[in-house]
């Protein structure tokens, strides 16, 4: 009986927005748009997606690829970023252990 009694109310608040709220609503997600656009991530990876940044650290940016985790066996990481991680930043698995890659 209480739910019946609050149903009316609750539909009343249900109501479709006004087209001033739809404007607004509208002008609100340009703005967030615009700004999620004009923010740069400071270790975002290169624009180009030549081979070359292919073999690049996905952790620094700055390095090649040089290491292999195991078990998951993903290549993510340069020598320098490679032992201050415990998971996979690929997969999350946990890392048991590394092995030097040497790409040619």
């Amino acid at each position: 009986e209480t739910l019946q009694m609050q149903l009316p109310s609750f539909i009343e608040k249900a109501k479709p927005p006004t087209e001033s709220e739809k404007e607004t609503a509208q002008e609100e997600k340009e703005e967030v748009s615009a700004e999620v656009a004009s923010t740069s991530r400071p270790n975002s990876p290169p624009k180009s997606k030549n081979a070359e940044d292919a073999r690049m650290c996905k952790i620094c940016y700055n390095e090649e690829l040089g290491v292999v985790f195991l078990p998951c066996t993903h290549m993510v990481a340069c020598v320098k970023c490679a032992p201050g991680m415990t998971s996979c930043a690929v997969c999350r698995e946990k890392v048991t252990m590394t092995v030097r890659a040497i790409i040619s």
